[in-house]
């Protein structure tokens, strides 16, 4: 930079969040869910209009003012997925800090163990598409994905706080060490 220029960067400080890496059980097999959701700071130009690209991610969200980490990985969990939370346990035991673009970011990241099929019950105001996956193919994803064998997750871009409560979960789900 020119050094006789001033340059000023803006610094956001946010609330903490709680990330959720939801499972169920269907006919004895687990499902993981990953979320499709825009981001508008992040766009694409389709034909000279911009639009949010779409990012395939965990539910997540900020934890709201009086509320602990857990009741807001099963507040979002349940507003994300439309499913009541059985048992919530801490994947990632410490507090991760992020520094990204400027921003400084509180992560805790949960497993959920999510309720029966029939119990769904999703909150309207959410601007999501819910997707299920069965967990030995998101696992073979998310190798081919870490490996770099493929550019993108699912077709979609990712966020590292997903891949990183992905790879804890199968590393804690082979270890024996969830409750599942």
């Amino acid at each position: 930079p020119d050094t006789n220029k001033e340059y000023t960067n803006k610094i956001t400080l946010s609330k903490p969040s709680a990330e959720v890496m939801c499972v169920r059980k269907v006919e004895g097999k687990l499902q993981i869910c990953l979320v499709l959701q825009p981001r508008t700071p992040y766009q694409v130009d389709v034909n000279g209009k911009k639009y949010a690209r779409f990012f395939l991610e965990q539910p997540a969200g900020l934890v709201e003012n009086g509320e602990s980490f857990e009741e807001a990985a099963a507040r979002e969990a349940e507003e994300e997925t439309g499913y009541k939370v059985v048992s919530l346990q801490r994947l990632i035991n410490s507090e991760i800090c992020r520094h990204v673009s400027y921003a400084d970011e509180t992560s805790v990241v949960f497993l959920a163990i999510l309720g029966k099929v029939e119990e769904q019950c999703l909150d309207e105001n959410e601007d999501i598409k819910v997707n299920w996956y069965m967990a030995e193919t998101v696992e073979d994803e998310l190798e081919d994905y870490l490996e770099g064998r493929k550019p993108n997750f699912f077709g979609f871009d990712v966020p590292e706080m997903t891949i990183l409560g992905l790879e804890r979960f199968f590393i804690k789900l082979h270890r024996g060490d969830l409750s599942i």
